[in-house]
C-alpha cells in the first residue's frame, strides 16, 4: 500500500477532468477528495484542510473567484495553496495576480509537477524557519515573498544577497523586519521594490547582525503590501504610464513653475534639468520607481513636459563644465537645507585656510580663469598681507546651484568664527608655500582645530614658484607632513599651473562621495 503523501482537493464542473486527477494524483499516493460545485467544495476545504486545492474556473452557486476570496480571509485556510485550471482565456484574471495555474488542455505530468513543486518548496520553508546558518537557494523555488514572510514569522537577522540578470541585490534584516535594501545603484524602499520584482534568480542569507543605516521602518507585512501593489498598478497601466526609453524634455523653466508642489514633483522637475531620459530619472530619483512615472504621466499632461524624438545635449557635455550632471545634482541634495524646497535656489561654501597672503593670492589668480567663476573685485584688489578674510568669489553650477568661496584666518582667536562660517559648508583647501615655513607648526594645529570643529573634506594646495615636472616625490613628502590621509587631495601649483582647475572639481567629488 502506498503511503499517503498528503490531501489534495479539486473542484470543477467538468466530471471527467475531475476523475482523470483523482485517478493520476491516487496513484502518486496522495488522498485526493472533489466535488462539483463552490458550496460544496467550501464545506470540504473547511472540514478537510488540505494541503492544495485545484479550482476550475467555472463553478456553480458559490463560483470560483468568489470562493478564492473567502478561502483567502479564512484564518483557517488563507495558508492553503490554490491552483487554478481553465482555458488561456478563463485563466487571465487570475494569471494576472501571479497565481499558479493549469491551462486546458493539460497533461497530467504538468500537474503533477506543479504539485511536486508546492510541497518542496513547503518543506524548504519549515527547514528555512528551523535553521540558523546560511541558507542559499533557487528563486523559481521559493519566491523572495515567501522568504520575507518566513524571515519576518522567525525574526531574524541577517542579510539576503539577490543574485540576477538585473544585477545583485540586498535586503538587510532586523529582529525579521527589513531595515534597509539596496539594487544597483539605488536604496530604502525603491531598491525593495525593485528586488520584489525579480523572479528568476538565486539568493543567498547569511545570518548576523546588518550592520546598516535604518532607511525602512514599515513593517515587513505592509511593505510587502506596498510593493506588490506597485508591481500589479506598473503592469496594469503599463500602456499609459511613459515608455521606459523615452526621451523627454521640460518646456517651461523651473523658475516659472510654481514653488509650492510636492517634494516628489519637486525632485521630477529638478532631475529633468540634468536627464532626459524617463529611465536616468527613474534610476536617479529617490522615490519608487512608479510614483516617479505617475509624476511624469501627470506633467505630460499638463503640457510642461513633453517626449521628443531626439533627446537635446546635455550640460555636461558641454564645454567649460566643471562636473557630470549627475554629480552637480548629487551636490544639490547635499547642500539643500529645506529638502521640501528643492526648486528654490541653494548655496553651499568651500572654506579657504591659507597660511600667507601670498599663497592665498596666487590660489586666486590660478582659480579666476574657472568657468562660471566670478572674482569677488573688492577681495581681490585688497593688498594688505594679512588680509584673508573674506569673500574670494562665486562659482554658479546651474540656475539653482552656486559655491561660495570663502577665506577664513587660519588663527585659534578665530575658532568660535570657524563654526559660525562653517554651517553651510560642504569643504575646505589649505594653502602653504615655502614663505609659510617658519609658521607651518602653529598653522597646521589651527587647521586640525578647525577640522575637529567642523568635519569635512579637505584638499590641500603647495604653492612654489616653478613647479616640478614630477611631483612623484613632492606629493609623498607633502602628505607625510601634514599627516594627511591616503584620500586627501594634495595640490602642487606652480607659476601658469593648469592644476588649478581641477582642486574644486575634485574637492567637490570628494564631498558627493562621502
Amino acid at each position: 500500500m502506498v503511503r499517503a503523501k498528503g490531501k489534495i482537493f479539486i473542484a470543477d464542473t467538468d466530471q471527467k477532468s475531475v476523475v482523470l486527477v483523482k485517478d493520476a494524483l491516487k496513484a502518486q499516493g496522495y488522498n485526493v477528495y472533489s466535488a462539483l460545485n463552490g458550496v460544496k467544495a467550501l464545506e470540504i476545504i473547511i472540514d478537510q484542510l488540505p494541503d492544495i486545492i485545484i479550482l476550475g474556473m467555472q463553478l456553480p452557486i458559490i463560483d470560483t473567484e468568489k470562493l478564492r476570496d473567502i478561502i483567502s480571509v479564512n484564518p483557517r485556510t488563507d495558508k492553503l495553496a490554490l491552483i487554478f485550471m481553465g482555458t488561456a482565456e478563463q485563466l487571465k484574471s487570475v494569471s494576472d495576480m501571479g497565481e499558479k495555474v493549469i491551462t486546458k488542455p493539460f497533461r497530467i505530468d504538468e500537474l503533477i509537477s506543479t504539485i511536486s513543486g508546492i510541497y518542496q518548496k513547503r518543506q524548504r520553508t519549515i527547514e528555512l524557519s528551523r535553521e540558523n546558518k546560511e541558507i542559499e537557494g533557487n528563486l523559481s523555488q521559493i519566491s523572495l515573498i515567501d522568504l520575507l514572510q518566513i524571515f519576518s514569522m522567525n525574526k531574524k537577522d541577517g542579510t539576503i544577497t539577490i543574485y540576477s540578470d538585473r544585477g545583485n541585490g540586498f535586503i538587510y534584516l532586523q529582529e525579521g523586519n527589513v531595515i534597509n535594501a539596496t539594487f544597483e545603484k539605488v536604496e530604502s524602499v525603491k531598491a525593495f521594490y525593485r528586488l520584489l520584482g525579480v523572479r528568476n534568480g538565486k539568493f543567498e542569507f547569511i545570518p548576523h547582525r546588518a550592520l546598516t543605516p535604518i532607511r525602512i521602518t514599515s513593517t515587513t507585512e505592509s511593505l510587502l503590501m506596498e510593493g506588490m501593489r506597485h508591481i500589479d498598478e506598473m503592469k496594469k497601466n503599463k500602456d499609459v504610464l511613459p515608455p521606459i526609453h523615452a526621451t523627454v524634455k521640460l518646456k517651461k523653466k523651473l523658475s516659472e513653475l510654481p514653488k509650492q508642489v510636492r517634494t516628489i514633483t519637486q525632485e521630477v522637475l529638478l532631475l529633468l534639468e540634468f536627464y532626459n531620459n524617463v529611465e536616468d530619472i527613474i534610476d536617479n530619483c529617490t522615490f519608487p520607481d512608479y510614483d516617479v512615472l505617475r509624476v511624469l504621466m501627470v506633467l505630460l499632461e499638463k503640457g510642461i513636459i513633453e517626449i521628443v524624438q531626439q533627446a537635446p545635449p546635455k550640460v555636461s557635455n558641454q564645454t567649460g563644465s566643471l562636473l557630470a550632471n549627475e554629480e552637480i545634482f548629487k551636490l544639490l541634495e547635499i547642500v539643500s537645507v529645506n529638502k521640501h524646497a528643492k526648486l528654490e535656489s541653494h548655496r553651499g561654501r568651500i572654506i579657504v585656510l591659507s597660511a600667507n597672503y601670498v599663497s592665498l593670492k596666487t590660489f586666486i589668480n590660478s582659480i579666476n580663469n574657472m568657468p562660471k567663476f566670478t572674482l569677488n573685485s573688492s577681495f581681490a584688489v585688497s593688498n594688505h598681507d594679512d588680509d584673508v578674510f573674506g569673500e574670494i568669489g562665486t562659482l554658479s553650477l546651474t540656475e539653482l546651484l552656486s559655491i561660495e568661496i570663502l577665506s577664513v584666518p587660519p588663527l585659534l582667536e578665530y575658532g568660535p568664527l570657524w563654526v559660525a562660517l562653517s554651517s553651510s559648508a560642504v569643504g575646505a583647501i589649505v594653502l602653504f608655500d615655502k614663505g609659510s615655513k617658519d609658521i607651518l607648526g602653529p598653522f597646521l594645529t589651527a587647521v586640525k582645530r578647525f577640522r575637529r570643529a567642523k568635519n569635512m573634506p579637505v584638499a590641500y594646495v603647495f604653492s612654489m614658484p616653478d613647479k616640478p615636472r614630477s611631483n612623484g616625490k613632492t606629493i609623498p613628502a607633502l602628505r607625510r607632513l601634514l599627516s594627511a590621509g591616503n584620500d586627501e587631495p594634495i595640490f602642487v601649483l606652480g607659476e601658469g599651473s593648469k592644476d588649478s582647475i581641477n582642486i574644486i572639481p575634485t574637492l567637490l567629488r570628494k564631498v558627493i562621495s562621502i
